[in-house]
């Protein structure tokens, strides 16, 4: 029988930030007449572009496919999942539960406080514990565990990363789910939605955790789009705290719109951070149009409500399968091919078009995704 073990950790000392707010912005200074018609020109054809693929993202996505498995996948492998409290992380819970039951295998979940001193006493139980794989969302900057995982290297133990910055083989991480190409992707994704909302006129702010590398590259994925999409675009960073998600964001973002009245549009490089700003918007008589990468049914909800406009939903729940998948196959044959080591994510935008057709109850995922990932292990025994 899969056994499931549940932790919570905490510290006393808070979150270091970041002090930088980075910005940008996508204007042209190029005053002469062809100039501005060739700007004109591009900015029209980047519009097109950002409504064409954002007509494309809406569409429901396509079931997986997985390469077999070259070896029979043993029962009772211990795997310690380090997880956090936010609902990015416990929405993802029973998928562990799901997937180590469908394994046979015994699992622990650790749930951290956002601190580096929570996160590095969560990995060194984790290592006591001498499971065979940790898997492990990217809490803190990952310089703080760096002992804990070159340890685990040392040891044989699989660690598995999910929103990470780091790369396979960095720090001894044997695979990574949603790391920063992903996070990238996701927030190029909802900038696009923006330039086609708006026709080209975007002025858009970015809220984004300026202490992790990986919140920075959803930023940098953001300001890449408006580059190439948009030039007439405008978009601008604003930094705030994951120690601070329910609490001050939402009325920093009102400050920060009311000094900035042109601001057209606040976009999330997260769930968490867009948690009460919708509300908190409309109840300041403010107009900005919210959205999000990495949407949770909360967010489709708020959409179906008018306080959201817009939410872009990618594989949460089909990471925890990939990385127990990844797990699985280390388990089996002591590899995986590379091709899931870092992989892709699809995506979906839900705005007012295609909002009735979302589901608000559960977290967006993939068609059959227990069926794939289950059917691959059972042909393997």
């Amino acid at each position: 029988m899969a056994k499931l073990v549940v932790r919570r950790t905490k510290a006393l000392i808070g979150l270091a930030a970041a002090s930088m707010v980075l910005a940008a912005c996508g204007g042209s200074d190029d005053s002469s007449d062809g100039a501005s018609d060739a700007g004109s020109e591009a900015s029209s054809a980047g519009v097109a572009e950002a409504k064409k693929l954002v007509e494309g993202y809406r569409q429901d996505p396509t079931a997986l496919t997985l390469p077999a498995l070259t070896a029979k996948v043993p029962a009772g492998v211990k795997v310690t999942v380090i997880s956090c409290k936010l609902p990015e992380c416990l929405s993802a819970e029973p998928t562990y539960e799901e997937a180590a039951k469908a394994l046979d295998w015994d699992l622990t979940i650790t749930r951290s406080d956002l601190t580096p001193e929570a996160v590095s006493a969560a990995w060194t139980q984790a290592l006591s514990d001498k499971p065979q794989s940790i898997i492990s969302y990217s809490l803190v900057p990952d310089e703080v565990i760096k002992p804990q995982m070159e340890q685990a290297d040392e040891e044989g133990i699989n660690v598995i990363l999910a929103s990470t910055p780091l790369n396979v083989g960095d720090q001894g991480v044997d695979a990574t789910v949603n790391a920063s190409k992903v996070w990238a992707a996701g927030t190029a994704t909802l900038t696009d939605w923006a330039i086609a909302d708006s026709n080209g006129k975007a002025k858009a702010v970015v809220l984004y955790d300026g202490a992790y590398p990986l919140h920075v590259a959803a930023f940098e994925g953001a300001k890449a789009r408006v580059e190439k999409l948009c030039p007439s675009c405008e978009i601008e960073g604003l930094k705030v705290q994951v120690t601070q998600v329910g609490k001050q964001i939402p009325g920093q973002v009102v400050s920060y719109l009311q000094k900035n009245p042109d601001i057209t549009y606040v976009l999330s490089t997260q769930s968490a951070f867009v948690l009460g700003v919708g509300p908190a918007i409309k109840a300041a008589g403010l107009s900005a149009k919210v959205g999000t990468s990495w949407a949770q049914p909360t967010d489709l909800k708020a959409i179906k409500d008018g306080t959201q406009a817009a939410a872009v939903t990618l594989e949460s729940l089909t990471g925890v399968w990939r990385m127990m998948d990844v797990a699985a196959r280390f388990a089996g044959s002591g590899s995986a091919p590379a091709e899931l080591l870092d992989p892709d994510s699809k995506v979906q935008v839900f705005d007012e078009s295609n909002i009735d057709s979302a589901d608000l109850e559960n977290l967006w995922t993939v068609p059959d995704l227990a069926k794939t990932f289950t059917g691959a292990w059972s042909a393997a025994s």
